[in-house]
């Protein structure tokens, strides 16, 4: 998989990335530098909501996490943090906030290898 994690990337296109921020690549690095340093602090509680069952702080905190990774041009991954908001807003059947966060995680996941493989500038 890393292999392929290298030559076809799921969530980050250099090339969508530049056109995210008018082809600077640096403002490129220092934003994805500043995601992979915040997103621990975002992932926490959502994880505990999940864990504790708080459909209420679940919603609101991939609600958070929705527009984080949009920033970066994730549509898909977004959709599916939109779906797990309203599967809790709407107090849907636990069984299906599971299913719907399942799935989630293991796109997080993707995307977290796919930060530690990025090829960071050297910025000083």
């Amino acid at each position: 998989m890393s292999d392929d994690l290298n030559t076809k990337p799921k969530f980050f296109s250099k090339d969508k990335l530049l056109e995210i921020f008018s082809g600077d690549e640096i403002l490129v690095d220092e934003a994805l530098r500043s995601f992979a340093e915040t997103l621990p602090d975002l992932l926490t509680p959502w994880e505990k909501s999940y864990k504790n069952k708080d459909m209420m702080v679940l919603g609101k905190t991939s609600h958070a996490l929705k527009g984080a990774v949009l920033t970066f041009g994730c549509d898909s991954l977004a959709q599916k943090l939109s779906s797990l908001d309203k599967l809790c807003k709407q107090s849907s059947p636990w069984s299906e906030v599971v299913t719907q966060f399942q799935d989630v995680w293991a796109q997080i996941r993707i995307l977290i290898l796919e930060l530690k493989n990025w090829e960071f500038k050297d910025l000083k």
